[in-house]
């Protein structure tokens, strides 16, 4: 540093001193400002999670979402349920038709009604075999909110009875005959019962299909309900949270800029103090104490 001769070294070591004092207090308040600026961020970005938390803020979606969850698994459950009694009734309907056939063929429409020839006989045991297999595809219906009458239950042990018995050539008892003559007589009653059973059976699916449908459709109905709340609050609830965020950054920021602001303040404070204490100076011209020097 070049000093001219004229310059008073007193002058020139205060002035060195001053600025190294100025430039210290700002590197100091840089630093001390940044490690706010870093705590501040630290608290805001923890309080924004508390904003946010799904615990202490989404009790209500969360009660929306179990019964949401509650419908849809119920609504499936009618579905299963459905589904099997349509498929039921239409193999209900099958079976009522076959042993129908089979009653009118080999009694009621028998010329011979009285007894079962060779082939009646033969024919009896191939219809067993096809009833069998009907009441194989018949499906266990089960669910709490309908009754289907154990119809399955009740036919399948029909056609076991059925499967148990043998059709032979020979009289066909009348009805009510004890001791019986054959197992022919027994044949007949049984596939008598599983027609009327099976045609209760097919009735009954029907009244069941209505009840179905229309419960799905309720069911639908209402999660569709739960759907549209949901999306509701999670809309408003997204705008209460920007809200709230925004309203949070704001004050941080703001109390930030008023800590600048108060270090502003206040050094120009002291550089007005320090040039008002220099002797060396010169005075604003106009001032008190350019009048008085």
């Amino acid at each position: 540093m070049l000093l001219l001769l004229d310059t008073d070294p007193k002058t020139v070591l205060n002035g060195l001193l001053t600025n190294v004092s100025a430039q210290s207090r700002n590197v100091g308040f840089n630093i001390s400002f940044n490690n706010l600026q870093n705590t501040v961020i630290d608290r805001m970005n923890a309080d924004i999670e508390k904003i946010a938390n799904v615990e202490g803020n989404q009790r209500e979606l969360d009660s929306l979402a179990h019964a949401y969850d509650n419908l849809a698994e119920r609504r499936n459950a009618v579905a299963n349920f459905a589904f099997a009694n349509v498929s039921n009734k239409d193999r209900l309907s099958e079976l009522t038709t076959l042993t129908t056939n089979t009653v009118f063929n080999f009694s009621l429409g028998d010329s011979d009604a009285d007894s079962i020839s060779a082939d009646e006989a033969s024919g009896l045991e191939a219809a067993k075999t096809e009833i069998l297999a009907l009441s194989d595809r018949l499906v266990e219906l089960s669910h709490p909110d309908f009754l289907d009458g154990n119809n399955v239950t009740r036919l399948r042990s029909l056609v076991d009875d059925l499967v148990g018995l043998t059709a032979t050539e020979g009289v066909l008892d009348p009805a009510g005959t004890s001791p019986a003559t054959n197992e022919n007589r027994q044949i007949m009653d049984i596939l008598e019962e599983i027609t009327l059973v099976s045609g209760a059976a097919a009735d009954t699916s029907l009244t069941l299909q209505f009840a179905s449908t229309q419960m799905i459709s309720s069911i639908d109905n209402k999660l569709t309900s739960i759907d549209t709340e949901i999306k509701t609050i999670n809309a408003a609830r997204a705008v209460e949270i920007e809200f709230e965020i925004q309203m949070l950054r704001t004050k941080n920021a703001t109390f930030l800029r008023s800590v600048e602001i108060a270090f502003d303040t206040n050094v120009q404070g002291e550089d007005a103090l320090v040039n008002a204490l220099d002797a060396n100076r010169e005075p604003p011209l106009g001032s008190i104490l350019s009048i008085l020097t």
